[in-house]
């Protein structure tokens, strides 16, 4: 088996991603949960990441290969914290406050979610949420 199919298979840790509120124009909570780590998933202590990115960005080139054009990217990382790890046979659950970059545009925005293997850097399971609407 390939390794991409290996690990498209392998079992994953389910996270959530819930009461996504703006507050200010410049502060962004959330609450994040796990299931329970159980033994079936091989894995000890996975920490537990957050990351903010825009979902759309552009910009101008001046020089190389793609001189003078206007390039756009999509899901573009602005910051990530760590805010926890999993223990074996307990879940995870926190609120979190993320304090948003001066001038983010608070509808362009992407969350992720995600628990990854200390030191290895396996990414073991992740969400995304969108921010695809303003009341959010």
């Amino acid at each position: 088996m390939m390794p991409f199919a290996r690990a498209f298979s392998a079992p994953k840790i389910p996270v959530h991603l819930s009461s996504i509120t703006l507050e200010q124009p410049d502060i962004l909570r959330a609450h994040i949960e796990t299931e329970a780590l159980t033994d079936s998933f091989g894995e000890r202590d996975p920490e537990v990441y957050v990351a903010v990115a825009l979902d759309h960005a552009e910009s101008e080139v001046s020089r190389g290969e793609n001189g003078g054009q206007r390039l756009a990217h999509t899901a573009v990382f602005r910051t990530l914290f760590k805010i926890g790890s999993v223990q074996q046979g307990q879940s995870f659950a926190q609120d979190v406050q993320l304090k948003l970059e001066p001038g983010t545009d608070p509808h362009n925005l992407r969350l992720i979610a995600f628990l990854q293997q200390p030191h290895q850097g396996k990414v073991l399971s992740i969400r995304t949420y969108l921010r695809s609407h303003p009341s959010v």
